[in-house]
């Protein structure tokens, strides 16, 4: 359920930004943990605001959990 209050394209292009800082969470960034809470704190804020429901929020949220522990895992310097 999305909150028709904000226009279509700007909740489409919040999404779209979430997306590409997923895809930024990789092993090689210094800043990977920064990153991670960023990614979770936006998930968060867009189900506050009504862009995502509970269950969208709750699958990102377990994304960004799986990416980040596919990063660290995965970090050239383990």
């Amino acid at each position: 359920m999305t909150n028709l209050d904000y226009p279509i394209p700007i909740c489409i292009a919040e999404l779209a930004i979430w997306d590409v800082e997923l895809e930024q969470l990789s092993p090689g960034r210094a800043d990977l943990d920064y990153r991670y809470g960023a990614l979770r704190a936006h998930a968060a804020a867009l189900h506050r605001l009504g862009v995502i429901d509970e269950a969208e929020h709750h699958e990102r949220i377990e994304l960004a959990d799986a990416a980040y522990a596919y990063a660290v895992d995965a970090r050239p310097d383990r």
